[in-house]
């Protein structure tokens, strides 16, 4: 299951992306006031209701002694697949893309060094390993696709405005917004406000709460873009690099 993105070498050749572009790689990070290991298992354990118990389960896990990044997003993954339907959000594929998005941006916040790595790729096209496809909205969708879109926003967003290829944060927000069809709005919100208003529309009808989602989920571009500055040095946090999968399978109604 997945790996490392792939970074475009020129005449249609790719290499193994940086580590940190993998979401099963075990980095912590704070989202939502939740601690995670994983991009994956962030992203599983934000497919349930706030407040469920497969919610609950999923943020629980740690990693075991001497377990590889492998082995515990495939254990994230493997708890993401169950639970009842009630426990699932409501219109999950509206977000689903984003929510991947958003939980990437949040370790890259946290960790200097994951972003030292992904700007050291510097304008190079990246794409997902082999993955799975789901349909919405009538097209067919590759999270070998978007994974590599996830990496190239994130890169554009962490570049000073100076350093930015004209037009190319432009065409990769445009095309998140087109698949959720809700503008992505940089906008700096505190965490606690943005996750406040997000569960706040839990109970509304379907369209409000994926507004909702986006704007909550747009709130760290801006936290982003300044960490970008912090030295590598100033990193902090755990774990190692990169072994195997990258959290792709799918299943109804979110992989």
């Amino acid at each position: 299951m997945g790996g490392p993105c792939r970074v475009a070498t020129g005449k249609g050749k790719h290499k193994s992306g940086p580590a940190a572009t993998d979401n099963f790689q075990c980095r912590p990070f704070e989202y939502e006031g939740m601690l995670f290991y994983s991009c994956e298992q962030a992203y599983q354990a934000l497919k349930f209701v706030p407040g469920s118990a497969e919610r609950r389960a999923l943020v629980a896990i740690r990693p075991n002694v001497d377990e590889t990044n492998s082995a515990h997003g495939m254990r994230c993954w493997q708890r993401g697949q169950r639970g009842s339907k009630a426990s699932f959000r409501r219109n999950f594929d509206a977000i689903k893309v984003t929510t991947m998005l958003e939980v990437n941006r949040a370790k890259y916040k946290a960790h200097a060094d994951l972003r030292a790595d992904l700007l050291a790729t510097g304008d190079a096209e990246i794409k997902g390993g082999p993955s799975t496809c789901w349909r919405f909205r009538g097209k067919d969708h590759k999270w070998q696709y978007w994974n590599g879109r996830i990496q190239m926003l994130i890169r554009e967003e962490l570049k000073a405005p100076e350093q930015r290829t004209p037009g190319v944060l432009e065409e990769l927000m445009a095309d998140f917004e087109a698949y959720a069809g809700v503008p992505l709005l940089a906008v700096c919100k505190e965490t606690s406000e943005a996750s406040a208003a997000a569960e706040a529309d839990a109970n509304d009808d379907d369209e409000p709460e994926v507004a909702s989602e986006h704007n909550a989920q747009n709130a760290t571009t801006v936290s982003l873009a300044a960490a970008s500055q912090t030295p590598p040095g100033s990193s902090s946090g755990g774990g190692g690099s990169s072994e195997g999968g990258g959290g792709t399978s799918e299943v109804e109604p979110g992989r």
